[in-house]
């Protein structure tokens, strides 16, 4: 019996042109509760300057880190309302069309369809549910009595950790990585793209560029959708 075989896409800059964890959290500061009169555009600002001051170095898994400490606090009824609202706000151009065809064409070629994203479930649900992930490896945040704690749950799905994620789904659903592919945008990714078979970037970052040139991976130029609506 065959093995299954999966891509696994990253999706911020990769299906989607923007950052949905700061996209997200603008919009929260702009409708939540807690804030209802306060200034979002301070209090982004503000947290923004607080971010560059706890990780100087703009390491991303502190930054991640760092990011979900402020959700501490939060209501998870109120985050995955917020989530599903800000997704309703997202434009057609937010989709990136050559990842998405990519997408399209390899369900039908019978891979599993896999999202791998330092953003949280809650933030990707809409996207979740817009591409039909057959699976989707995010940030899990720790919640205790309806409320988020500011912690996360492991693996951090960044850098490193989407490597070890996906080999725990691959363990997990006898997924063959080596027939496998993988999608993404930044240097960060490399760690995912090195544990497939296949390897395939969206431009965008001249670091993970240039590796793609030395290494004759396949390169997918970034234009945005302009479809009234997302067809996966």
């Amino acid at each position: 019996m065959s093995r299954n075989k999966a891509i696994f896409f990253d999706i911020d800059d990769t299906l989607i042109a923007t950052k949905s964890m700061f996209d997200f959290q603008s919009y929260y500061y702009a409708h939540a509760c807690e804030y209802r009169h306060a200034d979002p555009k301070a209090v982004m600002s503000t947290f923004r300057q607080s971010l560059a001051q706890q990780v100087p170095d703009g390491c991303r898994e502190d930054l991640n880190r760092a990011f979900y400490r402020s959700f501490e606090g939060r209501s998870l009824i109120e985050v995955e309302t917020l989530a599903e609202e800000w997704f309703a706000t997202l434009p057609a151009s937010v989709w990136i069309e050559p990842a998405l065809a990519l997408l399209r064409k390899r369900r039908d070629e019978g891979y599993l369809i896999v999202g791998v994203s330092g953003s949280s479930h809650e933030i990707l649900s809409g996207i979740n549910s817009a591409l039909r992930f057959d699976h989707l490896l995010a940030a899990q945040l720790e919640v205790s009595f309806g409320l988020f704690t500011g912690e996360l749950i492991p693996p951090q799905t960044i850098g490193e950790g989407k490597a070890v994620a996906i080999r725990q789904l691959a363990d997990a659903h006898d997924i063959d990585l080596q027939s496998s592919a993988a999608c993404g945008d930044h240097i960060s990714d490399l760690a995912m793209l090195e544990c497939v078979g296949e390897q395939i970037i969206v431009t965008g970052d001249p670091l993970l560029e240039k590796i793609a040139r030395d290494r004759g991976w396949v390169t997918l130029t970034r234009t945005a959708k302009s479809d009234a609506e997302v067809h996966v």
